[in-house]
């Protein structure tokens, strides 16, 4: 992969019907990047499209099978109705509704007769599937982030990066996406895990290179280390440490993929002093060693 690579995208304009009262049923804008299908490694977060819509009445979409990508429809005004494989929800204003792959699903206006949205489009990467199948997001498809400030910025800049530039940075928008993730897993967070988890998680996410051990964890987070681990096997089947090195690894695969940082500065960043011991970590991780991972993502 070229770690200068430049995403182009292209705007595209699309509007229904005329309704009675001189509204369109639906007016939407859309950004799609021409590298639709680049050669992708296991973590790169990919947009492929950002896009921005208005409905009017009771317009709905064809029911369709989602195909390598994830949708994830944020609500501004209005409410909305989707169905994903037969299973109905609402989304409301400051909902992020999110559809997956390999899903039947439906949308359309809810009960006010109006919505207005924004949608981002990431195509499918193993990130996504562990955090929505197997860690801290599992089983969840709407996201409440209500008024949040740090949302509306992120997708505000996704879409200034995307709409005022010609050529936008693949790097800089795969770094927004993870912040936008992170946030998801932060805001998620008091709908599903008692406080001294949550606190854990929250430590642990914002701060990967620190020096952790359970005693001093357990400590800034009000419990004992017998409790918190408890409650990670209880609540992600996984202990504490063994939590910090997959989310440390996971991290260093994302800055491997995304630009040409030393691999010195990558275990600083990851929590790793020793470059030779994060190689060996990473190997036994993901069976190569991080320099071979990177060859093979070019």
């Amino acid at each position: 992969m070229n770690y200068k690579e430049k995403s182009r995208f292209e705007l595209r304009h699309s509007e229904g019907r005329l309704l009675p009262d001189g509204r369109r049923e639906y007016e939407e804008d859309f950004y799609l990047n021409r590298q639709r299908s680049p050669v992708l490694s296991n973590s790169l977060l990919h947009c492929f499209a950002y896009g921005e819509s208005i409905w009017h009445g009771g317009y709905q979409t064809p029911y369709r099978t989602i195909s390598g990508w994830w949708s994830f429809e944020y609500i501004v005004e209005g409410n909305i109705d989707f169905i994903s494989d037969g299973i109905r929800y609402k989304g409301n204003p400051g909902d992020i509704v999110i559809l997956r792959p390999k899903k039947t699903v439906s949308l359309r206006t809810g009960t006010c007769g109006f919505v207005r949205k924004k949608c981002l489009l990431i195509l499918d990467s193993p990130l996504l599937d562990y955090l929505f199948c197997s860690g801290s997001l599992t089983g969840t498809d709407v996201i409440r982030v209500g008024n949040s400030s740090e949302v509306n910025e992120i997708f505000l800049r996704i879409r200034k990066g995307i709409a005022e530039n010609a050529e936008t940075s693949q790097r800089d928008i795969g770094i927004l996406l993870y912040t936008l993730l992170i946030e998801f897993e932060q805001l998620a967070m008091p709908q599903q895990y008692p406080e001294p988890l949550r606190r854990a998680l929250d430590i642990i996410n914002s701060f990967p290179e620190r020096n952790y051990s359970l005693d001093a964890l357990s400590r800034e987070c009000k419990v004992g280390p017998r409790t918190l681990s408890r409650l990670f096997q209880l609540h992600l089947k996984i202990s504490p440490i063994n939590y910090i090195i997959r989310h440390r690894l996971e991290l260093a695969k994302l800055l491997l993929n995304m630009n040409n940082m030393p691999l010195k500065e990558i275990a600083d960043k990851c929590g790793y002093k020793s470059e030779s011991f994060f190689s060996r970590s990473f190997k036994r991780q993901y069976g190569l060693s991080p320099d071979k991972f990177r060859r093979n993502t070019t």
